[in-house]
């Protein structure tokens, strides 16, 4: 009676101790990263070039000339009025063309805004690279956008308040023209056989 008693006290001490050592656990840390990219690549393509033209400048009277951002257009001349006009007679339009500028790694679908100096308020010049300093100036006057590539491609990009808007493709690339208005300055003056060059700041942003 004894003997059988106490191997029914061991039997049940051995199970105890298997459940008990069965309730454990146990701690893991897991990381946590993201990556942020903001930035893109935006280059210039080509620059403006509106050819080669004959042009006088005169205070009372401007004439302009107009490279389209839509490739499908033409340039296009305005004469200025009156007795003694302004003139910007087009010579020679072979080498014309509206500047491009092209998006890469950007978001894809996504919309980004193209920013442009208010030349309506304060010209952008193209100023003689010879010559003296009263030689006039031809001025950027007003502008016009077309998407090339992106969601809008082969659209004209509306302007509102200096700035429109072009949608990236699925590759997270976008191009567009930047078409101009030049005018003739608004003083008299003799422009000299000479090259004019000046440059517009142009941001594009998310």
């Amino acid at each position: 009676m004894t003997k059988n008693l106490l191997t029914l006290s061991l039997g049940i001490a051995l199970s105890t101790f298997t459940i008990s050592s069965l309730a454990s656990s146990q701690t893991q840390n897991v990381e946590a990263k993201i990556t942020v990219k903001n930035t893109f690549k935006l280059e210039v393509k080509q620059s403006f070039d509106f050819g080669t033209v004959r042009a006088v400048s005169k205070a009372a009277s401007k004439a302009a000339l107009s490279i389209p951002a839509n490739p499908n257009l033409q340039l296009t001349t305005t004469a200025a009025g009156g007795s003694d006009p302004a003139i910007m007679d087009i010579l020679d339009s072979t080498s014309a063309q509206p500047a491009q500028l092209s998006i890469a790694e950007a978001t894809k679908y996504t919309p980004l805004t193209i920013e442009l100096p208010d030349v309506g308020t304060t010209p952008a010049e193209l100023a003689a690279q010879n010559g003296p300093s009263t030689t006039p100036v031809f001025k950027i006057t007003a502008f016009t956008l077309y998407a090339t590539v992106g969601q809008n491609a082969n659209q004209n990009i509306a302007i509102t308040a200096n700035q429109g808007t072009i949608t990236t493709d699925g590759s997270g690339n976008a191009e567009f023209n930047l078409g101009a208005t030049l005018t003739t300055d608004d003083i008299d003056g003799e422009y000299i056989d000479d090259e004019y060059t000046g440059s517009v700041s142009v941001t594009v942003s998310y």
